[in-house]
């Protein structure tokens, strides 16, 4: 979808109109109309923690853009509401209740919506909000079984015959969206309108996911409806969340800072609650100082943020990127910020930073002429908290040293570093190309590992890494010749109180499982791995148990452990440390300076900038949405909009594009304007030069070597002069043509 301003593009080829003639000249549509567009439906799930509380004031001020279904509660890995009266009873965890939702929208948005409309005459009335405002799946993280009035109202919209997409934001959990699914299938499979149902609702569900805060998506979503459009955003919602200290450059962190916050974001009667660093919501968890005052987190907003009509367009495609995010295409329907954590195999998306948003250290001296170097860590401090895979990644543009000494490289090859030691839980022979240890995090296929200490150390290379011990007990009492063995974990993250796993399991079939200790200790091999916990389904074995277990009996897995090649020289005794330095980075070309151990390396490249990049933007946005709630029209700020004739091109390889853009401005304000390759967006690798980027009509030559069918993203931003400035964007597709001036595909975007 598209925002339906105009667009005007000159000497450049709409997609569908015309082609360069032989000197390259083109020709725009001269006709071309706005395309108006209905505002997103958007259902919002929240497990209602702190941040969530400040996204809600965020959504609310941005009602007018969307056609609001659903504001559902429901649980989460970290909250839930708990039930006295289940079988053992659920204790609650760190509930707010369910009660602020409907409070806030009677109370700030009630009062706050008279002026609002001066505005805006889209803003919803507080009898609608409040007409939507339901309870979902809320007594424990990943319960899904029950019907609820939010799974209820989910299931209604997805049934209904009004057009989609329905985005489905799920700020906690996905258990009440996959409730509703789950009671469509069970209402409608085996039936004669099954075929249609499944077609229609997969059609009609795009759920963004903030984090996976249970397992319904993995373990029923993806399985039971395959074909529902899935963003999960696992890391970049950080950047505007708990670990926005991290991923944010310096010369943005003022917008987080509490004397920004005071001056721009704590305005007037509605924002008099909104969540700051040591309020009434406690104190964040952000690293790096912050102080009281300072942000507290909006993880959550994201996703909504993705829906708001900015004119970057990033409802036609994710990984367009925009105040949501960017994201890479994992499959049919399915796109992540981390491709790995859904079974993919692209990197992560990543965008280059004007300033070094990620820094560690060499961990070792890199000479002059190292193409290889070590680093203290390849994650950012403290950030990522939810994501243990490497930061720096092939492609990451690099400053190795600092001040004369400094050199920038491009990462062709990111090992792991920064790995803690580990030990080695079994004594490992001589000959041995594998050892069962504590811990595998930070552990990577092709670094070099140190096994042992003193004269029997020696240092092989990863060729695998499996899993990790797990040490536990026996849950409950089990007899000889059961085959089932109730343990208190699997490996992994649960939480008893909720009888909830939000994690996958450590333990797999196939693995030796040790039970007892000493002379009676036996081992027994693993078929399947359930839940943890008395009341869970345990571990089943592939042979009955020899005797009896007692609860509280000494478990251990093993695990597959670290693979290595070559084998072992000497005996390695149980308890002996393994450590890496890591792969390290591998760069394009040789170091031409001695660079010693502790030298600072910085990466331009981050998993949390495509969010970041646009967070002034995004703030003073806010800020101007908040004035909106107790100024007038004249004395407050409004977007600017930007036009252009068409947004899709195709042009010919080495043929000049000449871009014409145009804006208006609600408030008469005076308009700035900056043109620039999204180079991340588009599929043609390098960059192009732009000539007049700052003038509304610059221009670039299609590269030479662009292939037939990529792409050039490039963005007019238009920014008012307003005491909080707004920006709003229009994206040109440049499409490389082939020689018949065609391009290889001709598809066209919504709102062109």
């Amino acid at each position: 979808m598209r925002t339906g301003l105009a667009l005007l593009l000159a000497l450049a080829v709409p997609f569908g109109a015309v082609s360069a003639d032989a000197f390259g000249a083109v020709s725009a549509n001269a006709n071309a109309k706005p395309r108006p567009i209905d505002k997103p439906r958007v259902i919002i799930t929240t497990d209602g923690e702190g941040d969530d509380i400040a996204s809600m004031h965020r959504f609310l001020l941005y009602a007018n853009d969307f056609d609001v279904e659903g504001i559902v509660t429901s649980a989460s890995r970290w909250h839930w509401a708990g039930d006295p009266t289940a079988t053992p009873p659920i204790t609650a965890n760190r509930w707010h209740g369910t009660s602020w939702i409907p409070a806030m929208i009677d109370g700030l948005y009630r009062q706050a919506h008279p002026n609002l409309v001066k505005h805006d005459p889209r803003y919803p009335t507080p009898e609608h909000l409040l007409s939507v405002v339901k309870d979902g799946n809320i007594t424990a993280g990943g319960e899904m079984a029950k019907d609820t009035p939010g799974s209820d109202l989910i299931k209604k919209v997805l049934l209904d015959n009004e057009p989609g997409p329905v985005y489905l934001q799920a700020w906690g959990g996905t258990n009440t969206i996959a409730a509703a699914l789950r009671s469509i299938r069970d209402e409608y499979q085996g039936t004669r309108h099954w075929d249609e149902i499944y077609r229609k609702v997969s059609d009609k569900a795009f759920i963004y996911v903030i984090q996976d805060q249970d397992l319904t998506y993995k373990d029923y979503i993806a399985k039971a409806w395959p074909q529902v459009s899935i963003l999960m955003n696992r890391e970049q919602f950080e950047a505007f969340a708990y670990g926005s200290w991290q991923y944010t450059p310096q010369p943005q962190l003022s917008y987080f800072q509490k004397d920004w916050i005071a001056a721009n974001i704590q305005k007037g009667p509605y924002a008099a609650t909104y969540p700051v660093n040591g309020g009434v919501e406690g104190n964040s968890i952000c690293r790096g100082g912050c102080a009281p005052g300072d942000w507290f987190s909006e993880g959550d907003s994201p996703s909504f943020l993705h829906t708001i009509p900015t004119g970057l367009g990033q409802l036609d495609d994710p990984t367009y990127g925009g105040w949501g995010g960017r994201f890479v295409h994992v499959k049919d329907r399915v796109w992540a910020d981390d491709p790995a954590y859904l079974g993919g195999t692209r990197p992560k998306a990543t965008d280059l930073s004007p300033y070094p948003v990620l820094n560690t250290t060499l961990a070792a001296a890199a000479p002059a002429g190292s193409t290889n170097v070590k680093v203290a860590r390849v994650r950012q401090p403290g950030g990522g908290i939810h994501n243990q895979t490497n930061d720096f990644l092939a492609g990451d543009t690099v400053t190795i040293g600092t001040g004369s000494d400094a050199e920038t490289r491009t990462v062709t090859l990111a090992g792991g570093g920064g790995a803690g030691p580990t030990t080695l839980f079994d004594a490992a022979p001589a000959g041995a190309t594998n050892i069962k240890v504590t811990t595998v995090t930070n552990y990577f296929t092709g670094d070099p590992l140190t096994i042992g200490t003193g004269d029997t150390a020696q240092t092989v290379t990863v060729t695998d890494v499996g899993t990790q011990r797990v040490a536990t007990t026996a849950a409950a009492a089990a007899a000889p010749g059961d085959t089932v063995l109730k343990v208190a974990s699997t490996g992994a993250s649960c939480n008893a109180n909720a009888a909830a796993c939000f994690t996958d399991p450590v333990m797999r079939p196939g693995d030796q499982l040790r039970i007892g200790t000493g002379t009676s200790q036996f081992t027994v091999t693993i078929k399947a791995v359930g839940t943890p916990f008395a009341t869970g389904s345990g571990v089943t074995l592939q042979q009955p148990l020899p005797a009896a277990v007692s609860a509280g009996t000494a478990v251990a897995d093993p695990g597959s452990g670290i693979t290595f090649t070559p084998a072992l020289k000497a005996a390695q005794t149980a308890g002996t440390t393994a450590s890496t330095l890591g792969g390290g980075l591998t760069l394009d070309r040789p170091l031409t300076r001695d660079h010693v151990q502790g030298a600072a390396v910085a990466d331009f490249n981050s998993p949390g900038w495509p969010q970041a990049r646009w967070t002034d933007a995004v703030q003073n946005d806010m800020a101007a949405r908040i004035d909106w709630t107790f100024k007038g029209f004249a004395d407050a700020n409004h977007p600017p909009v930007p036009t252009v004739a068409s947004c899709d091109l195709v042009v010919k390889p080495g043929r000049p594009v000449q871009l014409v853009g145009k804006a208006s401005d609600p408030d008469r304000d005076k308009l700035t304007f900056a043109w620039y390759q999204y180079a991340e967006a588009g599929t043609y690798p390098g960059r192009i030069a732009l000539e007049g980027a700052s003038t509304r009509t610059p221009s670039f030559e299609m590269p030479e070597d662009a292939q037939p069918g990529q792409t050039v993203h490039v963005i007019l931003a238009v920014t008012d002069s307003g005491a909080t400035p707004l920006t709003r964007y229009q994206r040109v597709i440049v499409t490389a043509a082939d020689s018949r001036g065609k391009s290889a595909d001709t598809s066209k975007r919504s709102g062109c």
